[in-house]
């Protein structure tokens, strides 16, 4: 029975030539895995390109080594993980445009040291075959020119800067909705005496009705979107409500929102009580 060996990766396939079975070893032999070892990338920057390319493309070719059994490379970070940024085109034509990745082989076109083209590529080079250079793959030149393009790279970083504007602006408002709200929480903080507050007769009916026909009162929510009004009359309602947290039988909750106060500022004037939150500490 004559047997023949074909390589696979860095394994070697037995092959029976009756049978046609195969049967993979477990092991790779000490050859193989020196001959795999020279395989791995150097990257290098591509001069004068974007800093984001490079960082892309370094992310792209970073290894962990090569499969112990079947002799294909393992990446440190699957493809869909790696970030382009905005970059558009496959990510392969994005890393070419910010490093090359050189191998100590010859391109078997151009007999120029071999910068592969992707990752497929390197697989294809383990299992024996012999791909090309970066410049002699047109198809990946000419992506690399749309990739470059100077107008291209003059809308990204139109589109940079106004991302960094735009940043800027949310931050400011952030900080700025921050401060507001610890003035809230300071003016309108939820703590009351443990005297009853002295109030009329009007004022303490009005009190038990907002208890009695308001949806919640942990806390009150604001009563101009009660279903049924506290009172027939807008301008009524908002005199009572006034009246009630000026009697400290109800306050202002501290989550109400800013925007309430004229000039959108929590020290002006108190917001109309019809459109805030209000707790309710006696009733």
């Amino acid at each position: 029975m004559m047997s023949s060996f074909t390589p696979v990766g860095r394994a070697w396939t037995f092959r029976k030539r009756r049978s046609h079975r195969c049967i993979q070893c477990a092991t790779v032999t000490d050859e193989m895995s020196t001959v795999l070892a020279g395989l791995t990338p150097t990257v290098v920057p591509v001069d004068g390109a974007d800093p984001e390319l490079i960082a892309i493309g370094e992310r792209y070719w970073a290894m962990a080594g090569f499969h112990p059994e079947l002799g294909t490379p393992v990446w440190c970070e699957k493809t869909a993980d790696i970030d382009t940024l905005g970059w558009g085109g496959p990510l392969y034509v994005i890393a070419a445009g910010g490093v090359r990745a050189v191998v100590d082989h010859t391109c078997p076109e151009c007999q120029q040291q071999l910068s592969l083209t992707s990752r497929t590529a390197l697989a294809d080079l383990a299992k024996g075959e012999r791909p090309v250079c970066v410049a002699c793959t047109e198809s990946l030149m000419s992506a690399l020119q749309t990739l470059n393009d100077p107008k291209r790279r003059a809308k990204r970083e139109a589109a940079r800067a106004r991302a960094a504007e735009q940043q800027a602006l949310d931050t400011a408002a952030a900080a700025w909705r921050h401060t507001q709200r610890e003035v809230m929480e300071d003016r309108y903080r939820l703590t009351f005496s443990e005297t009853v507050p002295r109030a009329s007769v009007r004022e303490m009916i009005a009190a038990l009705a907002l208890l009695r026909y308001a949806p919640s009162t942990t806390p009150i929510s604001a009563i101009g979107s009660w279903l049924d009004p506290l009172h027939p009359a807008q301008r009524e309602t908002a005199q009572l409500l006034g009246t009630l947290v000026r009697a400290d039988l109800i306050r202002i909750h501290p989550t109400t929102s800013v925007t309430l106060w004229s000039g959108n500022r929590p020290h002006s004037r108190p917001p109309s009580p019809r459109r805030t939150v209000i707790p309710t500490p006696y009733m």
